[in-house]
């Protein structure tokens, strides 16, 4: 299921747009990441293609169907938004917290259903947590909530799943668990689109990435985007790009390696 996005505009106040004709395709198969610094607008973006936030102008087809003419509950059987952080008010088992996500398919007034039940435990077993369903929620470690929400948004049945810094705050170990989920889930025909502020894990895990600045997206392949003139711009510091013997590429802030920006 692909979602494609055109000519979006979108600001908080009218005058100072956040988004400014941006396009933005996720495509079943797919793994793209979104960078840019902070307030570039990048969760926007994501609420916008969740249908969370109407666009001032724009079109969002949803296999070819457009958006705004979907229900809430229509657009959560499809879209899954997992945010970066998530505290509930009470403390649900893991298990109930990845059941929540079959609300979009429950009869109004209707409990989960034996199936339901089955979704979830699947959703739970796909992320690796299926021997930590009964602990509380809250009790897990960052990165094994990180994994619970994705849990919950494969028990929604979403075949669009949109994360919001999935990576954030993590060690490089749990970085590595989310986002190679996210990369098998691509693996499974799923349309993911992943916002970061880390370039090396968008050159590692995506299919594609879009370098969010000044309210303008540029998509295209990792390698091609996020090259350190375009990063410096984005950031507002220089970049050197590095070559390791296996010929892997990483790009860091020259200013902290005492390196040339180009």
């Amino acid at each position: 299921m692909n979602l494609h996005a055109t000519e979006l505009w979108f600001s908080y106040n009218g005058r100072h747009p956040v988004l400014q004709g941006v396009e933005v395709e996720l495509r079943s198969g797919e793994l793209l990441f979104l960078l840019g610094a902070n307030g570039a607008g990048k969760s926007t973006l994501l609420r916008c293609v969740a249908g969370l936030l109407p666009p001032e102008r724009g079109q969002i087809l949803l296999a070819g169907r457009a958006l705004p003419t979907m229900t809430a509950r229509e657009r959560a059987q499809h879209i899954g938004l997992v945010p970066q952080a998530h505290s509930p008010v009470f403390t649900y088992s893991t298990r109930d917290m990845v059941l929540m996500g079959r609300s979009p398919h429950l009869k109004r007034l209707a409990g989960p259903s034996r199936r339901d039940h089955e979704i979830a435990t699947w959703a739970l077993q796909s992320v690796g947590l299926e021997k930590l369903a009964d602990r509380p929620y809250t009790a897990l470690s960052g990165g094994e909530q990180r994994l619970a929400l994705i849990a919950r948004g494969l028990a929604q049945g979403a075949r669009v799943l949109l994360m919001d810094e999935p990576d954030a705050n993590l060690d490089p170990a749990h970085q590595h668990m989310v986002l190679r989920l996210a990369a098998q889930l691509a693996d499974r025909d799923l349309a993911l689109a992943v916002t970061s502020h880390n370039p090396n894990n968008a050159l590692a895990y995506s299919h594609r990435a879009g370098l969010l600045s000044c309210g303008v997206l540029v998509c295209g392949s990792p390698m091609t985007v996020l090259n350190p003139s375009a990063l410096e711009q984005a950031y507002g510091v220089p970049f050197a790009s590095l070559s390791g013997s296996d010929g892997r590429v990483a790009v860091l802030p020259a200013a902290e390696l005492n390196l040339p920006g180009r």
